[in-house]
């Protein structure tokens, strides 16, 4: 691995750090891919390990998320359009393992139980 290589790897991973101690989220969701712009203060991760949010997802406030949550949107083939991100509204619970697919609507205080599966 090249030193720029291993520098630009510091670089983000310390950025992350930093946005968690200023968040208040726990430091292990660093480790996570998220784009932690996007995620307001007021998110809870109950179990920070394996979530995957996709970049243009819009989280609203008070949302809950357990362990291996995947928000993301399926692959276009060859040269279909690309779907639009989720968009989660406010005090949506995220049971564990459960997935959020294509471009769909979350609406408010919605409860999405574990393992299941949410195609837009």
């Amino acid at each position: 691995m090249k030193i720029h290589n291993i520098v630009s790897v510091i670089r983000l991973a310390s950025h992350r750090i930093y946005w968690c101690v200023k968040k208040g989220f726990p430091l292990r969701i660093a480790l996570c891919d998220i784009p932690f712009e996007d995620i307001p203060a007021s998110t809870y991760f109950a179990h920070p390990y394996g979530i995957t949010i996709a970049k243009g997802t819009i989280v609203g406030e008070r949302c809950v998320f357990a362990s291996n949550v995947t928000i993301g949107t399926r692959r276009p083939f060859f040269n279909a359009m690309p779907e639009p991100p989720a968009v989660v509204r406010d005090d949506v619970f995220f049971g564990a393992g459960c997935v959020v697919l294509g471009g769909c609507v979350i609406e408010s205080k919605t409860i999405i139980g574990a393992n299941k599966v949410i195609k837009g």
